[in-house]
C-alpha cells in the first residue's frame, strides 16, 4: 500500500514543478518581448528626445503606435509611459496625468508589475504624483508618491527610495508641514548614504541640495541656528565636491559657483530677517556674483537682487539701491521672472517714496498691486483665517471699557453726594450754633432760618440737576456705544485683512495708519460726547474735497461689506467739489448711512454711492437694495431714540440713534438730509450740502 501511495504525491509534485516551469518561461518570454519593443521604439524616438524635439518625438511615437493593426501591451506601455514624461516636460500636466493614469491601469490589468522592474512600476505613480504636484493638488500628489514608495520599499532599494522620499518631502514643504518635511529630507539623505551609487549623487549636487532644503525648512520654522548649521553643511559639501561634478573643470567650477550662490542667498535671508543688514548685503552680493558672473542660476540671482535692494532700502543706501534695481531691470528684460518682477515694482515704489516723488511712487505701487492681485487670483484657494474669536474679544474689550467708564462716573457721583451731605451737615452744625448763640435775637434767628430754607432749595435743585445729569449720562453712553460701532468694525475688518493676506510694507503701513486715524477719531468722538451737549456742538469747518471723504468712508467700510459679500460702488465726478465742513462729523454721518446700507442689504448685493453738483449744492446719494422702509415710517426715521428699530439682514441690532445723529450733523452744516424708499425694494438716502465759494 505504501508503494502505491507514493505515485499520486509524485504526480502532484511533477505537475506543480511543470506549472512553475511554464510560468517562469512565460515571464522570461514576456521580458524578452518587452526588451525588444523597448529597443525598437527607443532607437526611433531617442534622438528626438535627446534634442528635446518633442513635437517630432510625439509624431514618431504616434506613428509607431497607430501603424500596428493590433496594439500589443508592450507597445502601448512604452507609448503611454513616454508620453507621460514628454507632456510633463511640456508642462501640460493634465495630459501627463491622463497618460500616467492609463499606464497604471494597463500595468494592473495585465499584471505587468511581475515583468517590469519595481522602479518602472513605481515610475508611473511618481509621474502621476508629479502631475498632481504641479497642479497644486498636494494631497493626491502625496498619495501617489507614497504608493511609489511602498513599491520600492519592499525591495529595500535605497537608490530608488531617495527620489521618492525627496518628492514626498517637497509636497510636505508646500503644505507648510515643515517638521514632517525635515524628516523625509533627512530620510532621503540616509538613502544616499546607503546607495552604492552615492558618488553619483555627490557629483550631481543632490547631497548639498538636500542640506539646503532642510535649512529652508528650519528657516520657515524660524529656527535660524539650525538653518545656518545645514546651510553651512551644504557649503562644506559643495567645497568637498569641487571639480568632481564632471570631467570639464571649467563647467565643474560653474556648477560649484551656482550651488554656492543659492546657499549664500538663503543665508542672506536669515541675516536680513535678524536685522544683520551688512552681513546680509555681503552674502547677497556674493550670491549674485556666483549665479551670474561664474554660474548660470540667473533666476535665483534676480530674486537675490530684489532682496539686496530691500536690504539697501532698509539701510537708507538709496544710491546703491537704485543701481541694484537698474541691474535687475536689465536682467528682467532679458529673462522674465514673475516673483522678481513683482519685487522690483514694490521696491521701485519704496525708492520713489524715499525720494518724495509721489507721482512715480503711485505709478509703481499701482502696478505692483495689479500684478500682486493677478498672481493671488491664480493662486486662489489659500487657507482663510477664522477671526470670530478675535471679533468676540474686541466686543468684550469694548464692553469692559464701557463698564469702566460707567464705574468712574458712578464714583464721581458718589463723591458729589458725599460732598453735598457733608455740606448739609456743616450747615446743620452752623444753624445749631447760631441758634444757640442767637436765642435772644429773634430777628437774627428768623433771618438765619430764611437762609437755611434757601440752602435747602439749592440742595434740592442740585439733586434735581444730578438726576438730570444721570439721565444725560445714560443717553451719552448710548450715543457713544452706537457711534463707536462703525469705526471699531472698520478697525476689526482692517485687522482681518492684515492677518489673512500678505501685504507689502507700504500697504501695511497705510492700513495701520487707517487704524490709527480711525482710533483717534473714536477717542475724539468720546471726548466730544462726554464734554458737550449733542445739540450744541462746535463745528471745526475746513474747505474739504468731498470726493476724498467719500473714498475714505467707502474704503473703511468695504472690509465690513466683504463679510456679507457685498460690493460698494462709487460714482464720483472728475471735477473737484469742495465744501466747508467739519470733516470728522461729516465722516461720522456718511459712515452711519453706509453702515445702515450694509446692515439692511442682503448678502451678494451692491451698495452705490453717488456724488454730483446741483446748482450751488453738492448731493450725496447712498443707495441700497435692502429691505426698504414702509411709507408710514419715513417721516419718523430721523427722530432721536425712535422706537422704529428693525434688525439687519444678518440679525444685526439697531439702536435707533444713527439717523438722528446724521440729521443733527447735516443740519448744523446748514444742509439737508432725506430718504426715498419702497418697502422691500431698497432705500436711497440723500445729503445736500452748500458748496464753498471757490468750488
Amino acid at each position: 500500500m505504501r508503494r502505491f501511495t507514493k505515485y499520486p504525491l509524485f504526480i502532484i509534485a511533477f505537475f506543480i514543478a511543470e506549472l512553475f516551469s511554464c510560468t517562469q518561461q512565460n515571464i522570461e518570454a514576456e521580458r524578452k518581448n518587452e526588451l525588444e519593443t523597448r529597443n525598437q521604439c527607443s532607437n526611433i524616438i531617442k534622438p528626438y528626445l535627446e534634442k528635446r524635439d518633442f513635437k517630432n518625438a510625439i509624431a514618431k511615437l504616434d506613428s509607431i503606435y497607430y501603424s500596428k493593426r493590433k496594439q500589443d501591451k508592450w507597445t502601448t506601455y512604452y507609448y503611454l509611459s513616454v508620453k507621460t514624461w514628454i507632456f510633463k516636460d511640456l508642462q501640460q500636466y493634465h495630459l501627463s496625468l491622463n497618460y500616467a493614469d492609463s499606464c497604471i491601469t494597463l500595468i494592473e490589468k495585465n499584471n505587468l508589475d511581475k515583468i517590469i522592474s519595481p522602479e518602472e512600476h513605481a515610475a508611473s505613480f511618481i509621474q502621476k504624483g508629479n502631475a498632481y504636484f504641479n497642479l497644486n493638488n498636494y494631497q493626491k500628489s502625496y498619495d501617489n508618491y507614497f504608493k511609489a514608495y511602498t513599491i520600492v520599499e519592499k525591495y529595500k532599494d535605497s537608490c530608488s527610495s531617495q527620489g521618492i522620499t525627496e518628492s514626498i518631502a517637497n509636497v510636505l514643504y508646500r503644505q507648510q508641514l515643515y517638521d514632517q518635511a525635515i524628516t523625509y529630507f533627512s530620510s532621503s539623505l540616509a538613502c544616499i548614504d546607503n546607495c552604492p551609487e552615492s558618488e553619483y549623487y555627490l557629483r550631481t549636487g543632490k547631497t548639498q541640495e538636500l542640506f539646503d532644503d532642510i535649512g529652508l525648512c528650519y528657516t520657515k520654522l524660524k529656527k535660524y541656528d539650525s538653518a545656518i548649521l545645514f546651510y553651512n553643511k551644504a557649503l562644506a559639501n559643495i567645497k568637498n565636491s569641487e571639480y568632481r561634478y564632471i570631467a570639464d573643470s571649467s563647467l565643474s567650477r560653474q556648477i560649484t559657483a551656482t550651488c554656492s550662490g543659492v546657499v549664500f542667498g538663503n543665508l542672506a535671508k536669515i541675516y536680513a530677517t535678524n536685522n544683520q543688514l551688512d552681513s546680509a548685503e555681503l552674502l547677497y552680493k556674493q550670491a549674485i556674483y556666483n549665479n551670474t558672473v561664474i554660474g548660470t542660476e540667473h533666476g535665483d540671482a534676480q530674486l537675490c537682487q530684489q532682496q539686496l535692494a530691500k536690504v539697501q532700502w532698509q539701510k537708507k543706501s538709496l544710491a546703491n539701491m537704485y543701481q541694484t534695481m537698474a541691474a535687475l531691470r536689465k536682467s528682467l528684460d532679458t529673462l522674465p521672472n514673475t516673483d522678481a518682477e513683482l519685487g522690483w515694482k514694490e521696491m521701485m515704489a519704496a525708492y520713489y517714496h524715499e525720494m518724495k516723488n509721489t507721482a512715480e511712487e503711485i505709478k509703481y505701487y499701482r502696478s505692483f498691486i495689479t500684478m500682486r492681485d493677478s498672481i493671488a487670483e491664480v493662486k486662489k484657494g489659500a487657507l482663510e483665517t477664522n477671526i470670530t474669536r478675535e471679533l468676540k474679544d474686541k466686543e468684550q474689550q469694548l464692553q469692559i471699557s464701557l463698564l469702566q467708564k460707567d464705574n468712574q462716573l458712578n464714583k464721581v457721583y458718589l463723591w458729589i453726594t458725599l460732598a453735598l451731605a457733608l455740606m448739609a451737615l456743616v450747615i446743620v452744625i452752623l444753624v445749631y450754633t447760631n441758634y444757640k448763640h442767637s436765642k435772644k435775637n429773634v430777628a437774627a434767628l428768623t433771618k438765619l432760618n430764611f437762609e437755611i430754607n434757601e440752602q435747602k432749595d439749592q440742595l434740592s435743585y442740585a439733586m434735581q440737576a444730578l438726576e438730570k445729569s444721570n439721565k444725560d449720562k445714560d443717553r451719552i453712553l448710548r450715543v457713544v456705544a452706537h457711534d463707536l460701532r462703525n469705526p471699531i468694525s472698520g478697525i476689526a475688518a482692517i485687522a482681518q485683512a492684515l492677518t489673512t493676506e500678505e501685504h507689502a510694507i507700504e500697504q501695511r503701513q497705510e492700513l495701520i495708519k487707517m487704524i490709527e486715524s480711525t482710533s483717534n477719531n473714536s477717542l475724539l468722538l468720546i471726548n466730544e460726547l462726554l464734554h458737550s451737549n449733542t445739540g450744541n456742538e462746535t463745528l471745526n469747518l475746513q474747505n474739504t474735497n468731498l470726493t476724498a471723504i467719500i473714498r475714505q468712508s467707502a474704503a473703511l467700510l468695504q472690509f465690513k461689506a466683504k463679510e456679507k459679500r457685498q460690493i460698494i460702488e462709487l460714482d464720483l465726478p472728475n471735477e473737484l467739489i469742495t465744501t466747508n465742513i467739519d470733516v470728522e462729523k461729516t465722516e461720522r454721518a456718511l459712515n452711519n448711512l453706509i453702515n445702515n446700507a450694509i446692515k439692511f442689504s442682503p448678502a451678494n448685493s451692491n451698495i452705490k454711492i453717488r456724488l454730483e453738483r446741483e446748482h450751488n449744492t453738492a448731493i450725496i446719494a447712498v443707495k441700497d437694495n435692502g429691505i426698504g422702509i414702509p411709507a408710514e415710517h419715513l417721516e419718523h426715521i430721523f427722530d432721536a431714540f425712535t422706537t422704529l428699530k428693525r434688525k439687519g439682514t444678518a440679525g444685526e441690532r439697531s439702536f435707533g440713534l444713527g439717523l438722528s445723529v446724521c440729521k443733527q450733523i447735516i443740519e448744523s452744516h446748514k444742509g439737508k438730509i432725506w430718504a426715498e424708499s419702497e418697502d422691500g425694494k431698497g432705500t436711497t438716502f440723500y445729503i445736500q450740502l452748500p458748496l464753498s465759494n471757490n468750488s
